[in-house]
């Protein structure tokens, strides 16, 4: 799950002065995307210092409207609740760092993990790394030449974990192409009148909820289906909910997937984000747009 400062929800908030979080005026981190989604790997008990862990790519989702140049920094640390990876905070690796150029919204960096940096999140971990050791990254984006009074942060939790039980497989990412607006697939940029209200809602494809084991304290093993959850993020206009989907209620009921947006009274071309997470920290987002404009005559 990411978080921002403003964060965004990952998933994970300190308040940046937005008037609205769920739509961007200003510099975003919306997202933060690892392939692999999570680390699962083969271990000897008897040896377990003895594991070669594959690099993951770290991706994030950086949006300014501003559009200057950005330095940015990716750094890794033992998991906080905050998910800051502040100087105090050891071990910690930084495993990126650079200027965007003017326009760039993906910023990407490589991670290879560390022994000790496993061994500081297991100290840290109150589990003891039981079920997996979880692991901070944390971006930190300002225009270039600005200070900290003007840097944005984003966090993710990485897992890393023995395959235990000997079925466990890592997570994967999840994803979806198809949205609808009041009912009819998205294609192109739909024209949606200033002031209307329309209905959008994601089509998840077959399987993308993703049946998982864990270990139980007993040595055994339990069985979940994947939650899905939604945060719907725009340029312009209004949502009825920022963030949809998420699990169950008490009485089964699965939550909606669908928000509604308003658009804006004045004519003009808005930008739609959709990030889509699973709770293991399996991130997808997609983007789509909607032109705003007065009917003819």
């Amino acid at each position: 799950m990411v978080r921002t400062y403003a964060w965004l929800a990952l998933l994970c908030a300190c308040d940046a002065g937005f008037a609205d979080p769920n739509i961007v005026v200003d510099l975003r981190v919306l997202a933060i995307r690892t392939d692999p989604a999570e680390v699962v790997v083969d271990f000897d008990p008897a040896n377990p210092t003895n594991v070669t862990f594959p690099t993951v790519t770290v991706t994030a989702l950086v949006i300014d409207p501003a559009g200057p140049r950005h330095s940015y920094r990716f750094t890794a640390c033992p998991k906080q609740r905050n998910l800051r990876c502040d100087g105090e905070v050891l071990p910690h690796l930084i495993f990126g760092e650079g200027v965007a150029e003017a326009g760039q919204e993906t910023i990407v960096a490589s991670l290879d993990v560390t022994l000790d940096l496993l061994k500081g999140a297991i100290r840290e971990d109150p589990f003891g790394g039981f079920g997996g050791v979880p692991v901070n990254l944390e971006l930190r984006v300002v225009a270039e030449g600005g200070g900290e009074s003007a840097a944005v942060y984003g966090g993710k939790q990485m897992v890393y974990a023995p395959r235990v039980p000997p079925s466990r497989t890592p997570n994967q990412n999840p994803s979806f192409q198809d949205l609808t607006l009041d009912g009819e697939p998205v294609e192109g940029c739909p024209v949606v009148e200033p002031g209307r209200e329309v209905k959008l809602e994601p089509i998840e494809p077959a399987g993308v909820r993703e049946d998982y084991v864990v270990p139980t304290l007993d040595g055994g093993q339990r069985m979940f289906t994947e939650n899905l959850r939604y945060a719907w993020l725009a340029t312009a206009g209004e949502f009825s909910s920022g963030n949809t989907g998420g699990p169950v209620d008490f009485f089964g009921n699965k939550p909606p997937l669908w928000t509604k947006w308003t658009a804006p009274d004045a004519d003009t071309r808005v930008r739609l984000w959709i990030v889509q997470r699973d709770e293991r920290g399996g991130t997808f987002w997609t983007e789509r747009c909607l032109q705003v404009q007065k009917p003819p005559g």
